[in-house]
């Protein structure tokens, strides 16, 4: 059940943050920053600015709210991996 519920939960959370991604033109919110977000799915997609600092990419608040529906899937792939040790009879 908690395997399940982690699935659909994080299922709905990259549909909300990926129109979030194509609402930011209107309502200016990034996509990290809905309020749905919240523990490890908002840890996992805060921008690491000490990481960007170094790096030779562009920088701002658009660029790093289309990354956030990547993060989303990233987890999302994390949760299904890991059904071989959390479920009793794997699909």
């Amino acid at each position: 059940k908690e395997w399940r519920s982690e699935v659909a939960y994080r299922s709905l959370l990259l549909l909300r943050t990926t129109v979030a991604t194509i609402d930011y033109p209107t309502k200016h919110i990034p996509a990290y920053n809905v309020p749905e977000l919240s523990g490890v799915e908002l840890t996992a997609v805060q921008p690491n600015k000490e990481f960007l600092r170094h790096a030779h990419i562009p920088y701002g608040i658009v660029t790093e709210s289309i990354r956030v529906p990547i993060r989303m899937a990233q987890l999302l792939r994390e949760t299904l991996c890991s059904q071989g040790e959390r479920l009793a009879h794997p699909l």
